[in-house]
C-alpha cells in the first residue's frame, strides 16, 4: 500500500466512523457557530429544522456512509 492509498484509507475510515457516530443519535437540528461582531465572543447555536428536513439530513448521511464503505472495499 502506498502512502497515498494509506492516507485515502484513513480519510475514508474516519468518514465511516463519523457517519456511524452521527446515526446513533436522533437528528433534531443543526449546530452552527455564531461569530457575531466580536470573534472572541462566538456562540454555538442549534436550530431545529423540522422532522422532514431532519429525515432528509439522516438520509444524506446514510447515503454518504454507503459511499464510504464502497470506496473502502475498493481499496
Amino acid at each position: 500500500m502506498t502512502e497515498e492509498q494509506y492516507e485515502k484509507a484513513r480519510f475514508i475510515k474516519s468518514g465511516i466512523n463519523k457517519c456511524e457516530e452521527v446515526l446513533r443519535y436522533d437528528i433534531k437540528g443543526v449546530f452552527y457557530r455564531d461569530e457575531g461582531i466580536y470573534p472572541t465572543k462566538s456562540v454555538d447555536r442549534c436550530v431545529s429544522l423540522g422532522d422532514e428536513v431532519n429525515e432528509k439530513i439522516k438520509k444524506i448521511i446514510e447515503e454518504r456512509l454507503e459511499q464510504f464503505k464502497k470506496e473502502f472495499e475498493e481499496l
